[in-house]
C-alpha cells in the first residue's frame, strides 16, 4: 500500500514536490490526519510555530507514529523544541532544512536544484531517507536535533555575504561605467569576472527578476540564521547588512521578486518602477519611524535616495532583534 503524504507551506514547493512524489508512488492527501508523512516548508518561524503548536497543531493532533519532516529554515533552538514535543507526543520528526542550489532559476524547486540537511534520531532519519531522496538530489545527514539547522544557518551566512558582495560589486561597476567607460564596454559586471556567482550576475544583466525562490524566502533563511547567532550571543554584521537590504527591497514591493532584484535597490528609479517597486513606501516607513535627517525644517519635499541606504539599518528589523 502506498504511503500517504501531506505537504504544507510554500505553494510553489508543495506543487513541485507533490508531482515528484506521485510519480514515485506516494499518495497525496490534503488532510494531515490521514497521512503517514506530514511535511512542511514554511516562510517564517511564526508559521512553523503555528503549524506545529497552534490550536490544530501537528504535535497535539496527529496520530502516534506519524513521520514529520520540516524543510523550513529555523533556529536550532526551535528545531530542538519541536523535536522534544514531538517525541513526547509519540511522533517521529526529521528536521531537513532545504537548500536551493541556484536561486536565479525561474523554477527553483526541481529535484536537481535541491539538497537538504537532515537531523534527528538515527532510525527516524533512515526511515525518512527514501522520502527525502524523492524531494532533493542530495541529503546531508548531520546528527542530532538542531544540527541540521545549525549547518543551514552557517551556509546561509556565506550565501548572503556572497549575494550582497556580488550585487554591490555590480552596482559599483555600473556606477563608474556611466562616467568613464569607453564605447562597447558592457554596463554590467561581466559574469566571467565573478568570484563564484556567475549565475547571479547573469540574472542581473538579463533582468531576470522572476523566480519561485523569492526575496521573502531568502529573508526567512537570513532571519533564521540571525536568530541562531542571537541565541549564541554572536554579532554577525555581514548577515545583518544582508537582512537590512532584503527588508528594504521587501518594503518597496519586491518581496515576490527573485533575489537578483536586489540590484534594483542600487539602480535607476525608472528601472525600479518598471519592476513594480515603489520608493514612496520606503519614504513612508522612514517618516513613521521619526528618523532624523539633515534637511530644512518643514521641507515636505524630502525624499529618500541611495545615500540614505545605511540609515535604514536602524529600524528595518522585521522579527529580528539585533544583539
Amino acid at each position: 500500500m502506498a504511503e500517504i503524504v501531506a505537504l504544507f507551506g510554500n505553494a510553489a514547493f508543495v506543487a513541485a514536490a507533490q508531482s515528484r512524489l506521485q510519480s514515485a508512488g506516494y499518495a497525496i492527501a490534503d488532510d494531515a490526519a490521514s497521512a503517514d508523512i506530514v511535511a512542511s516548508y514554511c516562510e517564517t518561524q511564526q508559521q512553523i510555530e503555528d503549524l506545529y503548536f497552534g490550536d490544530d497543531g501537528f504535535v497535539s493532533h496527529l496520530a502516534k507514529g506519524t513521520l514529520l519532516v520540516d524543510f523550513s529554515p529555523a533556529s536550532p533552538n526551535l528545531a530542538r523544541d519541536i523535536s522534544s514535543v514531538a517525541l513526547v507526543s509519540g511522533l517521529e520528526l526529521v528536521e531537513a532544512p532545504l537548500v536551493v542550489e541556484d536561486m536565479t532559476l525561474e523554477h527553483c524547486f526541481g529535484r536537481d536544484n535541491l539538497s537538504c540537511f537532515a537531523a534527528g534520531e538515527e532510525d527516524t532519519v533512515a526511515k525518512a531517507k527514501p522520502f527525502l531522496d524523492v524531494v532533493a538530489k542530495q541529503v546531508n545527514v548531520t546528527g542530532a536535533s538542531g544540527s541540521a539547522q545549525l549547518a543551514k544557518a552557517a551556509r546561509t551566512m556565506q550565501v548572503a555575504a556572497s549575494v550582497i558582495g556580488t550585487v554591490e560589486a555590480n552596482a559599483l561597476y555600473h556606477a563608474v561605467h556611466r562616467f568613464s567607460a569607453g564605447e562597447g564596454v558592457p554596463d554590467s559586471l561581466p559574469p566571467a569576472w565573478a568570484m563564484g556567482n556567475e549565475a547571479l550576475l547573469s540574472a542581473i544583466a538579463e533582468r531576470r527578476f522572476t523566480s519561485d525562490f523569492t526575496v521573502e524566502l531568502f529573508l526567512s533563511e537570513v532571519s533564521a540564521a540571525l536568530t541562531t547567532a542571537d541565541d549564541a550571543d554572536l554579532i554577525v554584521p555581514q548577515a545583518e547588512s544582508a537582512m537590512h537590504l532584503l527588508e528594504l527591497l521587501a518594503i518597496i514591493g519586491g518581496s515576490d521578486l527573485a533575489v537578483a532584484a536586489l540590484s534594483l535597490v542600487f539602480g535607476e528609479d525608472e528601472e525600479s518602477r518598471r519592476a513594480g517597486l515603489d520608493w514612496d513606501r520606503a519614504n513612508q516607513v522612514y517618516r513613521e519611524h521619526g528618523h532624523d535627517h539633515d534637511h530644512e525644517e518643514g521641507d515636505d519635499e524630502f525624499e529618500y535616495d541611495d545615500d540614505d541606504l545605511e540609515d535604514y539599518g536602524d529600524f528595518f528589523t522585521f522579527g529580528y532583534s539585533s544583539n
